[in-house]
C-alpha cells in the first residue's frame, strides 16, 4: 500500500483499512511514506491533519524531521486548524515533538501558527503558542504591517480574557502602538480601550471624533470623565446625538446616562443643544423611548432646576 492508497482510505472513511495501513508501518516504510506525495500533491502529515486522525499523526510525527514538518509545502499545523482537527493538534504538543516545531514559520500571507489560532477561535492551541514564546505583538503580513498582529485579532474579537490570563499587559508599554488604540474604539472592545487608554498621545478632539464616528458611546463617557477635552457646542450636539439612541448593553446606558451627568456638571442646558435635525436630548429620549435615560435626565434636571423646554 502507497500514499493514495492512503488518501482512498482517509477520504472514504475506510476505518478498517485505515487502521491496517497504520499497523503497517514500520521504521523503514514510515521514512518512505514521508518523503512521497499524492497524485493531488498531498504529504502524509497534510492528510493526517486533514482527517483529524491522531494516530497516524502520532506515528507520522514520531519519525518526522524538522524539513519534513516544516519545509514540505503548507504546514499540517495550519490545515489541522483550518479543519478543526483538535485531536490533531494534540499531537504537536508532545515534548518530543516540540523541538521539532518551526514556531516562526508563516505561510504565503506571512501568517504565523499564533494569528491562525486566534483567527479561528482555537485558543487553546493559542494558549499552547504563547507558552512556547510566540508573541501577540508580532506583526504578521509584510510591511510589518500591525494590522495583522495576534493582539489586534484579540481587539477585534474582544477576546481581553486570553490577554489577561497570559498577563500580557506588563509588555504592554514597549509594544503600544496607537492602532491598537484605535481598533479598541472601532471594535468596541471596552476591557482593551480602558487598558489603552493611559498609554495614547492622540489628541482628545481627534478620540472624541473616533468615538463619535463608530457610534462608541462607552468610550466617549471615558474620554469626557476621565480626560480634559473642554467641550465646544458643535461636540455637544454631537453629545445630544450619540447619548440618545437606543442602547441595549447595560455599560452603554450606563455611559448614555454618565454623559447627562457630565452636562450637568459642566452647567450645560439639555434643551439649548439639538441634534443636525433640531432635536434636542429631551425630544430624542421620548421618540426613541428610552424610559430609563429620560428618568435619569429628568432628575437631573429637577435637581439642577434647568428648563426642559427651550424655545
Amino acid at each position: 500500500m502507497n500514499i493514495n492508497d492512503l488518501s482512498h482510505f482517509l477520504e472514504e472513511n475506510n476505518k478498517e483499512k485505515i487502521q491496517e495501513f497504520i499497523h503497517s508501518l514500520n521504521d523503514t516504510n514510515t521514512h518512505e511514506l514521508l518523503s512521497t506525495k499524492t497524485d493531488d500533491g498531498w504529504n502524509s502529515l497534510q492528510l493526517a491533519a486533514y482527517y483529524n486522525n491522531p494516530e497516524l499523526m502520532n506515528q507520522l510525527l514520531n519519525f518526522a524531521d524538522y524539513d519534513q514538518i516544516n519545509n514540505n509545502g503548507k504546514h499540517p499545523i495550519f490545515i489541522a486548524l483550518e479543519e478543526k482537527s483538535n485531536e490533531v493538534l494534540e499531537c504537536f504538543k508532545n515534548e518530543s515533538v516540540i523541538s521539532k516545531i518551526n514556531f516562526q514559520y508563516h505561510n504565503n500571507k506571512n501568517e504565523k501558527f499564533l494569528y491562525y489560532s486566534i483567527y479561528y477561535d482555537n485558543m487553546d492551541f493559542a494558549h499552547f503558542l504563547v507558552q512556547n514564546n510566540c508573541s501577540i505583538f508580532e506583526p504578521n503580513g509584510f510591511l510589518n504591517n500591525l494590522n495583522n498582529t495576534p493582539l489586534n485579532l484579540l481587539i477585534q474579537k474582544n477576546n481581553f480574557e486570553f490577554f489577561k490570563h497570559h498577563e500580557l499587559d506588563q509588555y504592554l508599554s514597549e509594544n503600544f502602538d496607537e492602532l491598537y488604540f484605535k481598533n479598541s474604539i472601532i471594535h468596541k472592545s471596552n476591557d482593551f480601550f480602558n487598558l489603552f487608554f493611559p498609554h495614547t498621545s492622540l489628541r482628545e478632539d481627534d478620540i472624541f471624533e473616533l468615538c463619535n464616528d463608530f457610534d462608541n458611546i462607552y468610550a466617549m463617557e471615558k474620554l469626557l470623565t476621565q480626560g480634559h477635552m473642554i467641550v465646544g457646542e458643535q461636540q455637544i450636539t454631537k453629545l445630544v446625538t450619540l447619548m440618545s439612541r437606543t442602547y441595549e448593553d447595560p455599560l452603554e446606558q450606563a455611559a448614555a446616562i454618565a454623559i447627562a451627568d457630565y452636562f450637568v456638571s459642566i452647567n450645560l442646558p439639555f434643551s439649548k443643544f439639538k441634534d443636525e435635525n433640531g432635536k434636542n436630548a429631551w425630544m430624542l429620549c421620548i421618540e426613541i423611548n428610552t424610559p430609563a435615560l429620560f428618568d435619569e435626565l429628568f432628575t437631573i434636571i429637577s435637581n439642577f432646576n434647568i428648563g426642559v423646554v427651550d424655545g
